[in-house]
């Protein structure tokens, strides 16, 4: 889900500020603040550490709670960088990244591995197929102690910006740049000066005057002048038409009188003063640079480190989804044998109901047997003389019965013996017509070759005789 907010911040040597920014509508300022950020003593030894870590983070964590979850960009002090505007051919971002390499290469006094190089596409010139590139390196092992310090602090890094880009933002926010002449803007803020020149609308220059933290009032003032006119000689020099230029200072706290002076005395041009409330703060610069992106931002973050972002991310959600995997599995296996169980449950409840059922049923089926035997025995028409008469009415001639067998109301079985087949079928048939018996089942007739007769066997079934 994108983020709705960015902050934008600037670690220096002893301060941290940042701003935050509403992205969503029209952009604007939610959250300031700044607060110092002390060097730490080593115990036992007299000199001071350089900015540690996880003391520096310990330091900002609390602060840092304000907007861990937006998203953050970092400007790196321009003091800390190497920064070159090159005019470059036109080519796509992967050849122009190719480029830069060289051309790092070429200014940079460390191994191009030991760096971190960014770029970022200032202005193209369509007409003659160039473009101005800002080219911005870091020493390695410096961007990744920002990162891991703000990682330990408990915020991600978006990416690492140069800070003075966000005054650049803030000048263009402002309407401060002019589309022809020679502009060069000097900021006097918490750090060292910055210097930023702008030719024709676009940036040209970017510097700091570094290693004047010890000097103040007129001396710091005298040195400021100083590298501002040879900044100017750099600029004449590779120019093949003389340049008129404008200088605007930006300062915050008490007005810089003495280094105006200065300034118009060895430059030879006018100068303007102006209080950097008027512009806004550098962390906002950065922040804005984020929201009105239209383009590739200089990116000085360490592919090491993104490295391990992009190992800690995919580890993350490895686990997430294993765990879900996890629950999933867990609720499929509970769900199963509880389904089991729920049908066992309702087996045995229908098991124990049907052995009550059963019980019940046999009591009822053998007192039904009893009453049934007890009404075969008190009714008459199936008595043993009753169920002989009915027999000895249809006895055809010529059979005679040897056999009459009464088996308690259930069957009757008659054996005899018959001149001829015939009378043994038409002695059944008359068997079957009759309503007292409920079956009948012929077994023979055989030949009695002795006796010259057939024998045969009835098998007589009352009603009710099968239960």
């Amino acid at each position: 889900m994108a983020k709705d907010r960015i902050t934008g911040l600037v670690l220096s040597e002893d301060r941290l500020e940042w701003s935050t920014l509403q992205m969503k509508g029209r952009s604007s300022v939610v959250a300031t603040g700044a607060i110092p950020v002390e060097p730490v003593v080593i115990p036992d030894k007299d000199d001071i550490a350089p900015e540690s870590e996880v003391t520096v983070a310990g330091q900002i964590a609390k602060e840092c709670n304000k907007f861990k979850n937006n998203l953050v960009v970092p400007g790196v002090p321009t003091e800390r960088l190497l920064l070159r505007v090159v005019e470059l051919p036109e080519v796509n971002d992967s050849e122009l990244a190719e480029i830069v390499e060289l051309q790092v290469d070429k200014f940079s006094p460390f191994p191009v591995e030991n760096m971190v190089t960014g770029f970022e596409v200032l202005h193209r010139n369509k007409e003659s197929g160039t473009c101005h590139v800002l080219i911005a390196a870091i020493n390695k092992s410096q961007a990744d102690q920002l990162d891991e310090t703000f990682k330990n602090a408990g915020v991600g890094v978006e990416r690492l910006d140069a800070a003075i880009m966000g005054w650049f933002q803030l000048l263009q926010n402002a309407g401060k740049i002019e589309p022809t002449g020679r502009q060069v803007f000097l900021f006097l803020d918490n750090g060292a000066p910055e210097v930023i020149v702008v030719q024709d609308g676009v940036p040209i220059l970017f510097r700091a005057f570094a290693g004047l933290d010890e000097l103040d009032g007129a001396e710091l003032f005298r040195e400021i002048s100083e590298e501002l006119t040879h900044t100017f000689i750099s600029l004449e020099m590779s120019d093949e038409d003389e340049v008129s230029s404008s200088v605007c200072v930006w300062f915050s706290g008490e007005e810089p009188r003495g280094l105006l002076d200065d300034i118009e005395a060895k430059c030879g041009c006018d100068v303007k003063v102006l209080s950097l409330s008027l512009l806004g703060t550098l962390s906002e610069g950065i922040a804005q640079r984020e929201v009105k992106r239209s383009s590739k931002l200089l990116d000085l973050t360490s592919t090491v480190w993104r490295e391990k972002e992009r190992v800690a991310l995919f580890h993350k959600r490895l686990i997430i989804a294993a765990v879900v995997v996890f629950f999933i599995w867990l609720a499929t296996v509970g769900a199963f044998f509880g389904t089991v169980f729920y049908f066992q449950y309702g087996l045995d409840s229908a098991s124990g109901e049907l052995d009550t059922w059963k019980e019940s049923s046999m009591k009822v089926r053998s007192m039904r047997r009893r009453v049934s035997m007890i009404e075969r025995y008190q009714d008459q028409k199936a008595s043993p003389l009753e169920c002989l008469r009915a027999i000895s009415m249809v006895l055809p001639q010529g059979v005679d019965l040897a056999l009459y067998d009464y088996k308690k109301a259930k069957r009757i079985k008659v054996s005899g013996e018959a001149v001829n087949v015939d009378v043994v079928y038409d002695f059944k048939n008359k068997l079957d017509a009759n309503d007292l018996f409920e079956s009948s089942d012929l077994i023979g007739p055989r030949n009695d070759a002795k006796k010259h007769r057939e024998i045969f066997d009835v098998i007589l079934q009352l009603p009710g005789g099968d239960e």
